[in-house]
């Protein structure tokens, strides 16, 4: 059975105030999202154009938000999926980690993931 595409848009990361030793951690980690959900035939990936503003489709579709804070010596990553019609939050995750001996490649491997459990989001929901 074939999936219907799904536009997802992905929005930059925001860095809270408390971030710390993590200042940065956020630019990029949304390029590594988007580039998992950019290659997957469900999905049509499209930068966030800014502004609050939708890109126009007639394709079902969520938003992609997300901010990195620093808490208790821990690194925590928090993404969610908003449907935008009701601006409800419809799936959202902490990815959390008090060590990390190379950043980016934490940056990598946390995009990464988190593109995949979008993903899976996606499919789950059959939309």
């Amino acid at each position: 059975m074939d999936q219907a595409l799904v536009a997802v848009v992905v929005t930059e990361f925001r860095e809270l105030e408390r971030i710390g030793p993590y200042a940065g951690f956020a630019r990029g980690l949304d390029a590594e999202v988007f580039g998992v959900l950019q290659r997957a035939p469900e999905t049509w990936a499209v930068r966030d154009p800014g502004g609050g503003s939708m890109p126009e489709t007639r394709l079902p579709t969520v938003r992609l938000e997300g901010t990195v804070d620093f808490l208790n010596r821990n690194l925590v990553v928090t993404a969610r999926l908003v449907d935008p019609a009701t601006g409800g939050a419809v799936w959202e995750e902490r990815y959390v980690e008090s060590r990390i001996p190379d950043r980016v490649q934490y940056q990598i491997e946390v995009g990464r993931e988190l593109g995949r459990d979008v993903l899976r989001q996606v499919r789950e929901r059959g939309r």
